[in-house]
């Protein structure tokens, strides 16, 4: 498959992230998740940042970006039914960068090999993504994905090196 293809079919697993940003009822801010295969043939969970079943939507205590709901990141990971992917060997796709803690929860899940991220304000988030890096997680922009899909070679290159997981 080349790259602008790739690029292409990442997008809409993208698309679907940012989606299910519409489900959440997040006081501050909505954030999607999507947990899914290099081959991009299989979506394995999807989640978003939301309150417990069952209880109301939690407003930030005082941490800035940071809600008392469960994040996107760790609804999907919980969500995920799959013992036998092999370590390192997924795609996750989050409308912004993790946080510290949502960071830590990837890299012990195992499975992911691959942090595809959304444009984010959220001012902490280079924590998160040092977290990830220092874990051998890569990490990628969606603007870099977007690049590729526009046809720019050099983004194409970087998308399909980074999918070699």
């Amino acid at each position: 498959m080349n790259g602008q293809r790739l690029a292409q079919k990442i997008l809409v697993m993208c698309q679907l992230g940012h989606s299910l940003t519409e489900l959440s009822e997040a006081v501050e801010r909505q954030v999607g998740a999507v947990i899914f295969d290099p081959a991009l043939m299989r979506v394995h969970a999807m989640g978003y940042n939301g309150p417990a079943a069952g209880e109301n939507p939690v407003p930030a205590r005082g941490n800035e970006n940071h809600s008392g709901d469960t994040h996107a990141e760790v609804n999907a990971l919980v969500k995920t039914n799959a013992p036998w992917l092999a370590p390192r060997s997924q795609i996750m796709y989050v409308t912004c960068a993790p946080c510290e803690t949502c960071a830590r929860y990837i890299v012990n899940f195992g499975a992911i090999g691959l942090v595809i991220y959304g444009a984010d304000e959220y001012s902490k988030a280079e924590i998160g993504l040092r977290v990830l890096d220092r874990a051998r997680i890569r990490t990628m922009q969606e603007l870099v994905v977007v690049n590729a899909a526009k046809g720019m070679p050099h983004a194409q290159e970087h998308l399909i090196r980074a999918i070699r997981l």
